[in-house]
């Protein structure tokens, strides 16, 4: 897995990555806003729905790097 920093480039709008502060990793989207604010929504996998969005200002709150979801396995 190739892991690209926020300060190197953005992930692409409404694709789920894995975003990481560097301590904990988990799925989310990025929306960017006209004013420049990020929307991030996040989606846990741990056997029940749930979802966070939060506001940023230039690609991370804490966070620090974003990689592209690994391929699904195949059955």
């Amino acid at each position: 897995m190739i892991w690209t920093p926020f300060s190197k480039q953005l992930p692409p709008e409404g694709l789920g990555v894995l975003i990481t502060d560097g301590v904990q990793i988990t799925c989310a989207e990025l929306e960017i806003w006209s004013d420049g604010l990020h929307w991030w929504r996040g989606h846990g996998f741990d056997g029940y729905e749930w979802e966070f969005n939060f506001f940023d200002q230039n690609g991370g709150r804490g966070l620090t790097h974003w990689a592209h979801l690994p391929e699904l396995p195949e059955k």
